[in-house]
């Protein structure tokens, strides 16, 4: 079973619940438990200095499975001099995330990568709060309370909450959100906070997630997060956000067991001739001397829908400016398409790879993937996988096309 778990870390689930909040509507929240949570959102956001000791706690309940898997993780940031550190002991993918002021680097030991960015191109890459991995130099953020959406928030008791060295008297708050309909296979039955009503922070927070896996069905999720220990304004140490590559390790764009695509950089393009949604015709051979951009999705693809967005972004800026954009649909039918289009606004012209041959010869055997070619018909770079707009820039980059 341990591949199963890995996959739901790697899919962020235990991140899940702030992802899924964040795409809701905007919506009333009841008074009291509303107030505590704009309150307690506030005083995450203007923490300057901290540093704690969390624990995760992620229950897998489904056909054949009941699995439990317990993560401590390593909060730390100075952000008055932009440093935050971040660590998750995961025992199938520990991640170490360190901003020096400088330079935000990821390191994963167990596969022996790492990546590294400058600091000063964060204030535009940051995820908004209670995305995926939170915000890389304020990582208290990723226990905030998440105020979009909230259909009801009701104060429904006051607990204690036992830390290393102290006690704290907490009160609790269960809130309900409106349901996300661009989630894939995620649903939420409840989510708790615990905040704290000496600091204002939310201490812990558990929320119950359905999973539709394609293979093995409907599977229930557990998640906690327990903060262990606490510090406000703590002496930190001089080597708490320092960070070199350990001998041996390789430089990745993004962390993860394949985190970089096929292997293609370099290498002619694959020739092909596909039609788009009403019937136009589209070769790639007449299309040398502009740079190709082609994202192979497909519609029941969740990762491809959070990626779609920076595609259709970069589709929208780069139009006209020498640069193609084409979402390279997977094996499906024209009214499915349309009909995703229609709901999600999506603008990216579809090329249909009815028989999956173009797909095969590029190695999209996951997806989303996205090559980019460059003017002389010669693969720049690949992504696997949901990106950030910064990693699609770079890519272009590399095949001279500069775009803010």
């Amino acid at each position: 079973m341990r591949p199963l778990l890995a996959v739901l870390f790697a899919l962020g689930l235990l991140t899940a619940a702030s992802a899924e909040a964040a795409k809701r509507p905007a919506a009333r929240p009841a008074a009291a438990g509303g107030a505590l949570l704009d309150t307690a959102l506030a005083r995450h956001v203007r923490t300057p200095r901290y540093q704690l000791q969390v624990q995760l706690s992620q229950h897998v309940i489904g056909a054949a499975i009941d699995q439990r898997v317990d993560v401590p993780m390593l909060l730390a940031a100075d952000r008055t001099a932009g440093r935050a550190r971040s660590e998750m002991v995961n025992p199938y993918l520990s991640t170490v995330m360190v901003a020096d002021g400088d330079t935000l680097w990821g390191h994963a030991p167990t596969l022996g990568q790492y990546t590294q960015k400058p600091v000063q191109s964060l204030a535009r890459l940051t995820p908004p709060i209670g995305q995926p991995n939170g915000a890389p130099l304020h990582p208290l953020l990723d226990l905030a309370p998440l105020t979009d959406g909230v259909l009801s928030a009701r104060v429904s008791g006051r607990d204690t909450l036992r830390l290393t060295d102290r006690v704290l008297d907490c009160d609790r708050v269960d809130v309900r959100y409106a349901p996300d309909t661009s989630a894939s296979g995620i649903s939420h039955s409840r989510r708790t906070h615990w905040i704290d009503r000496a600091s204002g922070l939310v201490v812990r927070d558990s929320a119950e997630i359905t999973v539709e896996h394609p293979q093995r069905g409907p599977m229930s999720s557990v998640l906690e997060r327990s903060v262990v220990a606490l510090a406000l304004a703590p002496a930190f140490s001089d080597t708490i956000f320092a960070f070199r590559p350990p001998p041996g390790t390789v430089r990745v764009r993004r962390l993860g067991i394949g985190s970089d695509g096929p292997s293609l950089a370099g290498k002619p393009a694959f020739d092909f001739a596909l039609t788009g949604l009403e019937g136009e015709a589209v070769s790639l051979a007449d299309l040398k001397g502009e740079v190709v951009i082609l994202d192979f999705w497909a519609t029941w693809c969740g990762p491809c829908r959070r990626w779609m967005p920076i595609v259709q972004r970069a589709h929208d800026t780069l139009q006209g400016k020498g640069v193609r954009v084409f979402a390279v649909n997977l094996r499906e039918d024209a009214m499915k398409v349309r009909k995703y289009l229609d709901q999600t606004g999506v603008r990216v012209p579809v090329l249909m790879d009815r028989d999956g041959a173009v797909s095969d010869r590029y190695g999209a055997r996951s997806i989303p993937l996205t090559v980019v070619i460059g003017r002389d018909g010669l693969i720049v770079d690949t992504l696997l996988g949901v990106h950030t707009a910064d990693d699609l820039q770079e890519s272009l980059r590399l095949a001279g096309i500069e775009y803010d």
